[in-house]
């Protein structure tokens, strides 16, 4: 995976020994990692404790040296056993990321693989459970109707009222056509009034089976049985459950 997998002070001395030392930030860093408030929590478990001085060094190291990426927990020990450790595409590490992720959600481009990852997701650092918290899917639906729906029948809304204004002021006639284009759509508007376009001639000539199919197609029940049956096609195929239950 392109990986060299050595401890943090090791990996500072080797990437990070041209760099001039800053006892400040060190002795500031070390304090941070020590009460476990820093990105990740590290040394959160180790301090206090026999192993807290050995847990600081390493997190200073990996904090102050850019070229380290300090890994613990399960990420420590998926990179150890040879594996590598990414992250969702849309996640929520830092403002960036996550106003790009939240953009994405409110075009409804992919916000189910992201709500599916957020219900999944344990902590930082650590493997994701299957619907380990699913309450987070009720704030993707929320942000959906909210963020997409809400606010896109606004702005929509305000465009609607200012050509209904415009309108108003020309007198009811169009805003956007010429007499020439106001004149053709109504013609358009007379044409499709019109139930048959080509209606068929000379239908007594016709064999009667002919005629009785003709007769029964043209009917408005003939219209309501086929919006029934494209309905009913649409609840069987909504009944499917992926992955079908066991038994």
């Amino acid at each position: 995976w392109g990986y060299r997998v050595l401890p943090c002070s090791v990996c500072a001395t080797e990437f990070c020994k041209n760099r001039p030392a800053d006892a400040g930030a060190a002795e500031q860093e070390a304090e941070v990692c020590r009460q476990g408030t820093n990105r990740f929590g590290f040394c959160a478990d180790a301090c206090p404790g026999e192993h807290c001085d050995a847990c600081v060094a390493e997190c200073v190291a990996a904090e102050l040296c850019g070229s380290c990426e300090g890994l613990i927990l399960d990420a420590g020990r998926c990179v150890e056993q040879g594996g590598k450790w990414v992250n969702f595409d849309q996640n929520f590490d830092h403002i960036g990321s996550g106003m790009q992720t939240l953009f994405e959600i409110a075009t409804t481009e992919g916000w189910v693989d992201t709500m599916y990852a957020a219900t999944d997701a344990v902590a930082p650092m650590r493997s994701p459970v299957r619907d380990h918290n699913e309450l987070w899917s009720l704030f993707f639906v929320v942000f959906i109707a909210v963020g997409n729906f809400f606010v896109l029948n606004l702005c929509i809304g305000v465009l609607i009222d200012d050509f209904d204004r415009l309108r108003d002021q020309s007198h009811g006639q169009s805003v956007m056509m010429t007499d020439a284009q106001m004149r053709w759509v109504a013609s358009q508007k007379a044409l499709f009034t019109r139930r048959h376009f080509f209606p068929l001639t000379n239908l007594h000539l016709l064999p009667w089976l002919r005629q009785r199919i003709y007769r029964q197609l043209i009917r408005p029940r003939f219209e309501h049985f086929i919006m029934a049956c494209i309905c009913l096609n649409t609840i069987v195929m909504g009944m499917e459950v992926i992955p079908a239950p066991d038994g």
